[in-house]
């Protein structure tokens, strides 16, 4: 029984992977930027939403394996995103 590849529904796996890749983008561009290269000031926001989706996504495989069902760790991980959504529209700032 195949499927095609284009009907598979993304897992928080996949959706955690690809958060992974956002926040390995955001930390380069942030290098960038400190290295002086003008071209790349006000994408901060870039590591932030990268944070905030690895976050969420870990938080969410948390929530769906057992034994606990909501324990300190989804907590912190929530925690986290929310501190880093907070600070997306900082990014934006020269």
């Amino acid at each position: 029984m195949g499927s095609s590849a284009g009907s598979r529904t993304p897992t928080p796996i996949t959706s955690s992977w690809s958060a992974l890749a956002a926040l390995g983008a955001g930390v380069k561009i942030a290098i960038l930027a400190a290295g002086g290269d003008h071209h790349y000031d006000g994408t901060a926001w870039v590591a932030c939403a990268g944070l905030a989706m690895t976050m969420v996504g870990f938080a969410v495989v948390d929530l769906v394996t057992p034994p606990m069902l909501f324990d300190i760790d989804v907590v912190l991980r929530a925690a986290t995103a929310a501190a880093a959504l907070v600070l997306i529209p900082l990014g934006f700032l020269r």
